[in-house]
Order: structure tokens, then sequence, then C-alpha cells
């Protein structure tokens, strides 16, 4: 009696293949959908293996992602905006970078492409970053101590609306006239008592060098 042909199987490999992956990117994926896996030795070798019906949709799965031909890496998005990829990062999940993004397959797994368009237009209305802080400025740590408040307090006025600098590596800087500004300006966003209270303690730690000299 015959013994009947195994049924073909699909490798991960063969997958991988066909999307510029990894193997063990595939192994992931194939885990996370739940499918079956089995090993079976093809050309003398031991791999990992997925059912026709079940290599489709892997197949599928990977096709989802939609065309995203002249879409930036985040280290392009990152490189035509001033800054390193780490604080372009920062920013966008700050909600300082509204940029549509869309998930591809990558080496390892899967990785996000941003929309070109949307990328130059921040390009164009951002101020060129600076290597370093100006002369005369403030870096965080020193405005944080001269003014007696916290850096959480000090960027939440910065999204409140006073005016700061940030160099290509990140690093936020104050000029003294900025802050004096918007701690003698009026109220924002921020009319709490307590940020209202915060806001009059930091004015008279600045205008306090003005008044010893007086």
């Amino acid at each position: 009696m015959s013994r009947p042909h195994p049924i073909p199987r699909v490798t991960l490999c063969e997958i991988a293949a066909e999307f510029s992956l990894t193997p063990s990117a595939v192994h992931k994926k194939a885990e996370s959908l739940g499918l079956v896996l089995r090993p079976q030795v093809v050309l003398n070798r031991r791999h990992q293996t997925v059912s026709a019906e079940d290599a489709e949709r892997l197949r599928a799965s990977y096709a989802a992602f939609g065309d995203t031909t002249g879409w930036l890496t985040g280290q392009e998005a990152a490189r035509l905006l001033g800054c390193c990829w780490e604080v372009f990062l920062r920013r966008r999940k700050r909600g300082e970078y509204a940029i549509e993004r869309r998930r591809v397959p990558g080496s390892l797994g899967a990785a996000w492409r941003y929309h070109p368009g949307q990328v130059a237009a921040y390009a164009a209305g951002r101020p060129v970053a600076l290597e370093r802080a100006p002369a005369g400025t403030l870096s965080t740590p020193q405005l944080t101590a001269r003014l007696g408040v916290s850096e959480n307090a000090l960027h939440n006025w910065r999204k409140d609306g006073l005016k700061a600098g940030q160099t290509k590596r990140g690093y936020w800087y104050w000029r003294e006239s900025d802050v004096l500004a918007y701690l003698t300006g009026p109220l924002r966003g921020l009319k709490n008592p307590v940020h209202q209270e915060t806001r009059y303690q930091a004015l008279a730690r600045l205008k306090a060098p003005e008044q010893v000299a007086a």
C-alpha cells in the first residue's frame, strides 16, 4: 500500500524572502497570529513551515500595510527637521508633530514610515536648529534654579506660550527677556491657582537681582 503524499507546506524562509524580512521576524508574526508551525527538512536543512492556507494569512497580514512608496523613515524625517531620530520621536510623542505614519514590514518585524509632504511642511515652517545654545541664553537647569520651579512646570509654560529654542540634539534654551514677557503677560491656559502662585514666585525670583542692584 502506497503512502499518501504529504500536504505541501511553505517554509517561513520563503515568506521572509518575499517581503525582505528575517525568518525570525516572520516566526514571531506567525506565532502572534496563532498559526501552527511544524518543522520540516527541506534541502537537508530543518525549517519551520506553515500550511498553504496559513501562508496566505501571513502574506495578507504583510500586504495590509498599504502603499508607502516615497514615505520617509524616522531617520530621514528627523534629518529634514534638523534634529536627531530620538528627538524626533520624543517631539512626536508629545504631540509637537502631527505627522501621519504607516506601519511597514521591516527586517526585524515592523517599522514606521512618515508622510513626506507633512514632514516637509513642518521643516519649512520650523527655524533652523542650532548646534549649540546661543550666548546669553539659559539652559533648562540654569533657568529652573533661577526661578525655583521644576522642569515640568517650565515645559508646561512652554506649551502655554513661553518662547524657547532647541538645539539639534534636543536641548532647550531660554532667553530671560522671553521668560519675563511670559511671566508678566496675561494668563492663558494655565489658570489653576497653583500655577498662578508659581508664576508670581518665579517672577519675584527673576526680578530679585534687579531689586538688589537698585
